[in-house]
């Protein structure tokens, strides 16, 4: 018995020592190792140097680039894509979205800092720093800018900043065709350059 407790003796630093290691390879919660909840909220997919087409009828009708995008699968209702920058700061690009005419023509660049791509309802919400320009030097700027691809529209709910060759508009809360060819707002204020 004590020839046993001797090696026993000769073995606890030993021991001591891969306990120790094993412990170092164990993380905590305090670590960084995501909780319940951190891992429900985490996305089902994620891709840095995004890209999406949407086409109809073979026709592009929306092309959107980001440093970096998140998928949500949420069933029953809820499947969207976040665009945005990298979330470890590597790519501080905006998100940038072209809207397509039934020609297959662009009708406006959407420009924003994040946007949300709703799949089941075809719409997105651009999010940050919006800037929607078009081809006939049409400007609108607002923090939240929703685009709904069936109805082509474009809507700002909050203050918009709407400006042409032939108008400067602000206000609050702006419905627009897409291409920025016709709107409908709440309330502004501005300055239109009437022909006679």
């Amino acid at each position: 018995m004590l020839a046993c407790l001797a090696a026993l003796a000769r073995l606890l630093p030993a021991l001591a020592v891969l306990s120790a290691g094993l412990s170092g390879c164990a993380r905590t919660a305090e670590d960084g190792l995501p909780t319940e909840l951190d891992l429900a909220a985490m996305p089902d997919q994620e891709t840095w140097g995004a890209a999406l087409r949407i086409d109809e009828g073979g026709r592009p009708r929306l092309v959107l680039e980001a440093p970096y995008l998140a998928r949500y699968d949420r069933p029953p209702d809820s499947l969207f894509t976040r665009f945005g920058p990298d979330p470890a700061g590597a790519d501080s690009a905006r998100v940038q979205a072209v809207l397509y005419d039934e020609d297959g023509r662009p009708s406006a660049t959407v420009r924003a800092d994040r946007l949300v791509y709703h799949d089941e309802e075809r719409r997105f919400v651009a999010e940050g720093g919006v800037v929607v320009t078009t081809a006939g030097e049409r400007r609108l700027e607002s923090e939240e800018v929703a685009w709904d691809e069936e109805s082509r529209q474009l809507r700002a709910e909050g203050f918009f900043r709407f400006t042409s060759p032939a108008e400067r508009v602000q206000g609050v809360g702006l419905v627009a065709a897409e291409d920025l060819s016709r709107y409908a707002f709440r309330q502004a204020s501005g300055e239109l350059e009437v022909e006679e």
